[in-house]
């Protein structure tokens, strides 16, 4: 028999972000399975450099998305800072980006998601996993 986690994402506004080209980053109707075990993750206070973990939390477990209700599109004008040229890329921190040097404007269109709701459901492949299902129930309620 196979146990399952299920829970629900709401949001008043929310970004499920597409791969960014250019100047438009548009939302994905649901959130992908990055953005799950992302928050999994989290609530878990995995460090972003502990990719061991990231890498169990991957393929340890399954998961689904049901759509409950898959909000509104809004468009917002954005404009951020960044250095200029390619040097934008080898910053681990934007703090770090930031200080970098002479900035430029970056222009861009962001869309978002009003009132969307979502029910997860994530399940384990391997007998024991990692983090039982209970315990991600625990720091889904309580984050790290």
């Amino acid at each position: 028999m196979t146990d399952f986690l299920l829970f629900t994402l709401y949001a008043p506004m929310a970004a499920m972000g597409e791969i960014a080209v250019g100047e438009r980053r548009m939302s994905w109707p649901r959130p992908a399975r990055t953005a799950v075990f992302g928050l999994i993750a989290a609530a878990l206070g995995l460090e972003r450099t502990d990719e061991d973990a990231h890498m169990a939390l991957n393929t340890t477990y399954g998961y689904g998305v049901r759509t409950d209700a898959p909000g509104r599109p809004m468009r917002d004008y954005h404009t951020a800072q960044a250095p200029r040229g390619k040097k934008a890329r080898n910053f681990l921190t934007r703090r770090a980006e930031l200080s970098a040097g002479k900035l430029e404007t970056i222009l861009s269109t962001r869309e978002y998601r009003m009132d969307a709701c979502f029910t997860v459901v994530v399940w384990s492949r391997l007998k024991p996993p990692r983090w039982p299902l209970e315990e991600l129930k625990n720091v889904l309620l309580k984050p790290r």
